[in-house]
């Protein structure tokens, strides 16, 4: 098995119909075992190289947890370099689906062109948001931010954003907020994003993968390190699950009170086309939140519950937790004698790929022939958007 993993999706249907849909998630849980007797920094310096994919969020969240367990208050300077580069992160991981997966969907080519030029953006803005990258070092503190460069920087992306997603500036499509005003817009055409909400519409599959999945509620951080000493910890960072029910933590957890999300959810659900939208809508939302930040210093940033944490033992705890671009990321670290003697990890894949959980629930009754079966099936990966490769197979019966 490779470092990352990857997620499997069996389909079993009789008649064109998928009575049965098998998911799991194969990824490793190394962590732990890796970073055993690392210093802290170490740990940190590590779990960016390793989870490569998410890096900036994945190091947030181990650095969050390595300050609450050794009592260090970053500055503002450092909580704000942090969000302002995981922002980008989560831009730049829609942005890769938006323009190299959704094109295929409607059998166009991938476009390369432009996602190169948004990596090339991508990597200017780690350089002016974090210049000496110390951001997520837990000692130095961080440089200050060119704001002159940083605009730069900004209207790069905002021309990407609008010349190949949205055909008009990021902040104006945020403004489009019923389901009439979003059809015209598709129906336009002028993106490979409005043609693939035209192609949904015009096969019926606007409510495609509709489920009744909860959105995974705040889990305070006592209640993390409750279920992380549990007597099956593994079992939890596996097949996470609160009392028993599944929920998923997706860009759509986080825009439910968008109101063009809204309308969608009253009409189809959680369903494929609402997914969508509201993957849209974050790299918009994204963009102006940096964009803000940076002309008027506005105090834009990721918070999350701070309260202490029971001794369990005589390690120094912490739980770091970040909202990353496929959802939310949990982080728990023990340190004793000044090195990590625990790394727990509980990932959204491991939420949004459940056995039971949101895209197993929307695979079972899809309907049509073995090919049609596939095209949908992949739509609803993507609209759930693993971190890793996948593998989809549709087995027959008679």
């Amino acid at each position: 098995m490779s470092i990352e993993g990857d997620v499997s999706v069996v389909l079993e249907q009789t008649n064109g119909l998928v009575h049965t849909a098998h998911v799991a998630s194969n990824r490793p849980f190394f962590a732990n075992t890796l970073l055993h007797h690392k210093s802290p920094q170490d740990a940190v310096d590590m779990i960016a190289s390793i989870y490569s994919i998410c890096g900036h969020a994945q190091a947030n969240a181990s650095i969050k947890a390595m300050e609450q367990a050794l009592n260090i208050e970053p500055s503002f300077a450092k909580v704000a370099a942090r969000a302002q580069m995981v922002n980008m992160e989560t831009l730049r991981e829609h942005v890769w689906r938006i323009l190299l997966d959704w094109p295929l969907m409607i059998g166009k080519q991938a476009n390369k062109k432009t996602m190169t030029a948004m990596l090339i953006t991508v990597a200017e803005w780690k350089k002016v948001t974090d210049p000496q990258n110390l951001a997520f070092h837990l000692e130095s503190e961080v440089g200050e931010t060119n704001t002159h460069i940083a605009l730069g920087v900004l209207d790069s992306c905002e021309g990407l954003l609008q010349s190949s997603v949205y055909a008009m500036a990021p902040k104006q499509w945020l403004n489009i907020e019923t389901m009439d005003d979003l059809f015209s817009w598709a129906k336009r055409g002028q993106t490979d994003a409005a043609q693939l909400i035209s192609m949904l519409q015009s096969k019926g599959w606007l409510d495609l993968g509709q489920t009744d999945v909860k959105h995974l509620p705040t889990i305070t951080k006592a209640s993390i390190q409750t279920l992380l000493t549990s007597e099956q910890p593994e079992q939890f960072m596996q097949r996470p699950e609160l009392d028993g029910e599944t929920f998923e933590t997706t860009p759509l957890s986080r825009q439910l009170n968008h109101p063009l999300i809204q309308a969608l959810q009253s009409r189809y659900g959680n369903g494929i086309l609402t997914r969508l939208v509201a993957v849209l809508i974050e790299v918009a939302d994204n963009y102006c939140v940096m964009r803000k930040q940076i002309v008027d210093g506005a105090q834009v940033v990721q918070t999350d519950e701070n309260e202490g944490l029971d001794a369990v033992s005589d390690m120094q705890e912490g739980v770091g937790i970040v909202e990353a671009a496929r959802g939310r990321l949990i982080h728990r670290v023990g340190i004793e004698n000044g090195l990590v003697s625990l790394y727990q990890i509980v990932a959204p894949t491991e939420w949004n790929f459940h056995p039971r959980g949101a895209l197993a629930l929307g695979l079972k009754g899809l309907k049509g022939d073995d090919s049609s079966l596939k095209e949908q099936a992949q739509l609803l990966v993507h609209g759930l958007d693993p971190c890793v490769k996948f593998t989809l197979q549709v087995v027959n019966h008679a």
